[in-house]
């Protein structure tokens, strides 16, 4: 954001990606963040950023599995919740 700020040039700014916070038990949870800047004549520039589910499942479908791992030394960085009921894996 600091360099959107200072050179206007735009890597995070309007694009959807997905991104994987930490829930408050421990486990990752697929989002997509879309960040956006809203020009506001009172305040000045506003940053807002939209969350949805990642992947968008439609009712019945199956849990899907997620583990984020550091490939460079292989340290497993966090795990869906159902992962660890499926696999017993600790977060």
């Amino acid at each position: 954001m600091m360099r959107y700020f200072v050179t206007l040039h735009a890597t995070v700014i309007g694009i959807e990606r997905p991104i994987f916070p930490i829930n408050t038990k421990g486990y990752l949870v697929g989002v997509m963040i879309f960040i956006k800047i809203l020009p506001e004549l009172t305040n000045g520039v506003e940053v807002v950023g939209f969350l949805n589910s990642f992947p968008p499942r439609q009712e019945g479908e199956p849990d899907l599995h997620w583990m984020l791992l550091n490939m460079k030394d292989g340290v497993v960085m966090g795990i869906t919740e159902n992962f660890y009921n499926s696999f017993g894996m600790p977060s």
